[in-house]
């Protein structure tokens, strides 16, 4: 106890004399370097090691044949960098980009910056000239400006906390294959063509918009997934905690799911929807699919304009809404606790309804209260429609 108060005291006479304070300076750092390679064949472009000071920029070249780097701007930092110096290398059909960071002499490594930094990296590349890229940087983001007519093989873009951007100034790039991971950084990609692709997320948010994919995987643990204009034959969406919007799209198989998350979906056009939540809302409009399944453990489904032939829409505890706009073969609604509500167009039809513990109603069919809890009407081989609970009303309506 008596060296723990003689080491306080002696803290506190170095921090009142100003002995224990940092004695480092403020620096400014200016950056206008440029490099440049020449490339007569499609290359692979490799970009690492890049300090998270700067953002790195891909942009076209106004060459046809050369790849250049750029470092523009300025830092001020509290540190014992002197300098940082683009390397750019060509090996055979690779072309190397990194940051060499160079330290005052005799100092150590330390490397605080303030956040008064405006510096970037800017990469320039012929389009026709590169097939494939990736990225792979701690915390650096990294963006696309500009570009149109990529065609690349492959794209990897792998970082803890960076973020990816391709900006909306940039036309149409096909990728074949993507791989994209990244712990808490954003991901907004536009106008893409491609076949497989995999994003992977932590706490970052992901948005695709006007794309084509064959295959999509998006995958987050707390960040929200939102695409529109999307087009593609296999769609795979995940998020633990995260919502889900989703709005114009076209697929042959879309399926969405998350733990604690709601999805909202408009204008969907596919084959085949499977969407689930173990709680969470779901709230679909203008779902056009030959099969949907949509269920929820804890949380309320309302769906309008639905048009499909096969239908399962389930609520463990929660009410469930439906409008239905077309003609179909079967359309099945259960809630454990809630209240099912559907509208349907007039016909003829097999019904099955029941509750355990509320009312039947079949308003503007039969403006009765149905007195008893379970009803089947109609005959076998008609359009079939099932609505049960086991505690909340069940009312089925005509669509006006």
């Amino acid at each position: 106890m008596k060296k723990l108060l003689i080491f306080s005291v002696i803290i506190s006479f170095l921090f009142l004399t100003g002995m224990g304070k940092d004695k480092r300076k403020w620096r400014t750092l200016i950056f206008n370097k440029v490099k440049k390679v020449e490339v007569k064949e499609p290359v692979n472009l490799k970009i690492d090691n890049i300090s998270p000071v700067f953002d790195v920029e891909i942009k076209p070249s106004n060459s046809q044949s050369e790849i250049a780097v750029s470092l523009k701007g300025k830092i001020k930092c509290l540190c014992n960098v002197s300098d940082f110096i683009p390397i750019l290398e060509k090996k055979g059909d690779v072309v190397k980009v990194s940051l060499k960071e160079v330290y005052l002499k005799g100092k150590s490594k330390n490397k605080d910056f303030s956040v008064e930094t405006d510096a970037h990296f800017f990469i320039s590349i012929p389009q026709n000239m590169v097939k494939s890229i990736s990225f792979n940087s701690d915390s650096s983001d990294l963006s696309f400006s500009g570009i149109s007519g990529l065609n690349l093989e492959s794209f990897s873009f792998i970082t803890s906390s960076g973020d990816l951007t391709f900006k909306k100034d940039c036309g149409k790039n096909t990728i074949k294959s993507g791989n994209i991971k990244s712990d808490s950084g954003d991901i907004e990609l536009f106008s893409l063509n491609g076949d497989n692709f995999v994003i992977k997320s932590s706490s970052g948010d992901v948005e695709l918009e006007d794309s084509n994919f064959k295959v999509l995987e998006v995958e987050t643990k707390s960040g929200n997934i939102r695409l529109s204009s999307l087009k593609g034959d296999n769609l795979k969406l995940k998020s633990s905690s995260g919502d889900m919007d989703l709005e114009g799209l076209n697929t042959g198989v879309i399926s969405a799911s998350t733990n604690y998350g709601n999805v909202w979906g408009e204008d969907i056009n596919s084959d085949d929807v499977n969407f689930s939540s173990s709680s969470g809302d779901m709230s679909l409009k203008g779902l056009n699919s030959k099969s949907v399944s949509v269920s929820t453990n804890s949380g309320n489904i309302q769906g309008d304009k639905i048009n499909s032939d096969d239908m399962n829409f389930s609520s463990s505890s929660g009410d469930v809404e439906l409008k239905v706009v077309s003609e179909f073969n079967r359309l099945k609604v259960t809630s454990s606790s809630g209240d099912v509500g559907v509208k349907v167009i007039e016909g003829d039809y097999h019904l099955n309804m029941g509750t355990d513990y509320g009312d039947l109603h079949l308003k503007g069919i039969r403006e009765a209260l149905i007195e008893e809890k379970h009803v089947e009407a109609g005959k076998v081989g008609e359009p079939e429609i099932y609505l049960h609970t086991k505690s909340g009303d069940v009312t089925l309506k005509w669509v006006k």
